[in-house]
């Protein structure tokens, strides 16, 4: 990859990473997906892409004296990550006293690198090692807090209702986001300690395809999912002043009767599934135990539990097809899943509460 298809592809990356900064910024209070950490990250990745263009070497950046105050920003951006994680898992917007703490060390390392190349504190061959174990534990570390948060997440998903709703509102995003700031850090890290620049030939071009790749899979997703760029309350809004969609996108209650598309339930769903839907519907303001459907799957013949069992899964199966197909709404996001607090082994679940509109 020659260095002006590097420099164009840079600059075409910066203007889309440009553009996503100043959505998040413009609707940055309704946008739960969004903090102060999630907008610096993207800023960084601004500056980075406009500054390789004006420089032929990635590695440059770190490497030159007059690039300590950018090495600063990506040991920031490290930080960064992890803390836009844990704040989203935790629900928290606004950062506090604590999260200081994570910027002390990228100081503290910083202001040694300025000592270094200016007074030669350290022989060259040493520093060089140095350098490069200390960013890569760094780096790992982070990766590795950030998986530990995620472990928790995931692990208490069905701690309560609360807990359970968050979930399954930002699990894939978190997922996602998790995943491309390992590539893209973890590439980073390896252009940065084997030099790949100096390198060159097809390992050089093979870093700054897949640098390339890992930011157009990102920002194609963060483009092209609103939830993430507008937030829920932004997409509610604008979806319940759109006339057309009035009743659309969600199901509707009118007296007794529910509707979906604008149309009865009973056109969409029949017996079992029909019952078991209006059962969970008419209970939507709380968790239902599985157990408690198992009436609506019995007959007058001697019907064993396991035979219940799957009946009542096939029916619930069927039902989140349906609602899937006609709401466009991922599967596993038409009902949420919990457990009970005194035992785990109680599964529970409701109606989204995100599809229903009663009033």
């Amino acid at each position: 990859m020659t260095a002006p298809l590097v420099h164009t592809l840079s600059i075409i990356i910066g203007a889309l990473q440009l553009l996503v900064v100043v959505i998040l910024l413009l609707f940055y209070r309704t946008n739960k997906n969004v903090n102060v950490f999630l907008i610096f990250i993207v800023i960084y990745a601004v500056i980075k892409s406009f500054y390789i263009r004006f420089n032929t070497s990635e590695t440059e950046m770190y490497f030159n004296t007059n690039g300590i105050g950018f090495s600063l920003l990506t040991f920031f951006a490290v930080a960064s990550s992890y803390l836009y994680l844990k704040k989203i898992v935790n629900n928290e917007k606004m950062p506090n006293r604590k999260d200081l703490v994570h910027f002390v060390f990228p100081v503290l390392w910083t202001t040694l690198v300025y000592l270094q190349s200016f007074f030669g504190l350290i022989q060259e061959k040493i520093w060089v090692i140095v350098r490069n174990v200390n960013v890569s534990i760094y780096v790992v570390l982070y990766a590795i807090a950030s998986m530990l948060v995620l472990k928790d997440f995931y692990r208490n998903r069905n701690k309560n209702a609360y807990s359970t709703v968050h979930y399954s509102a930002i699990k894939n995003w978190v997922f996602i986001f998790f995943i491309c700031m390992i590539l893209i850090n973890f590439r980073a890290l390896l252009h940065f300690c084997f030099d790949f620049d100096s390198i060159g030939g097809l390992t050089s071009q093979f870093s700054a395809i897949m640098k390339t790749i890992f930011w157009l899979v990102i920002l194609f997703i963060v483009l092209t999912t609103p939830e993430i760029l507008f937030g829920y309350e932004k997409l509610r809004k604008s979806i319940s002043n759109d006339p057309e969609k009035i009743s659309g996108n969600q199901i509707m209650k009118r007296g007794t009767e529910y509707y979906l598309n604008n149309k009865s339930m009973d056109s969409y769903f029949k017996g079992k599934s029909l019952e078991c839907l209006v059962f969970l519907l008419d209970n939507n303001k709380q968790f239902i135990q599985l157990s408690e459907l198992d009436g609506l799957f019995d007959s007058e013949f001697h019907t064993t539990l396991p035979t219940i069992k799957k009946r009542r899964d096939l029916c619930l199966k069927e039902i989140q097809q349906v609602l899937s197909t006609r709401l466009d709404v991922p599967v596993d996001s038409t009902i949420v899943k919990s457990s009970d607090d005194s035992d785990k082994r109680i599964k529970m679940i409701k109606i989204n509460p995100e599809l229903l509109s009663f009033g």
